[in-house]
């Protein structure tokens, strides 16, 4: 075996190995469904996180909405209602994008 030959076999090999570790190695095989679900879960828990901190908002949002009727300030409340109707349209339009976490069609 020449020099060429044996440098062209091993940057072959190089190359199959490469697409190995690519995306769609777990994509077939016994690891398929593992990978998927790993995905799915990742993605449920970024979902849990993002949807927390907006439910965290919307709380601090009526109390301060609150705040200001109480204290009669209407500018104030006239805003905090504002922005209210403004993040209940963002969990509306998220439900329906991501019918898994509760939207109209579950």
């Amino acid at each position: 075996m020449n020099l060429d030959n044996a440098a062209s076999r091993v940057a072959r090999d190089v190359q199959e190995d490469e697409s190995m570790l690519t995306d769609d190695f777990f994509g077939t095989g016994p690891f398929a469904s593992a990978s998927v679900n790993c995905q799915s879960f990742a993605e449920n828990m970024y979902f849990n996180y993002l949807l927390k901190n907006s439910l965290q908002q919307r709380v601090e949002l009526e109390r301060a909405h609150s705040k200001a009727l109480e204290e009669n300030d209407i500018d104030l409340a006239t805003k905090k209602k504002t922005e209210l109707d403004y993040i209940d349209g963002i969990f509306k339009l998220t439900l329906e994008i991501n019918p898994e976490a509760g939207g109209a069609d579950s």
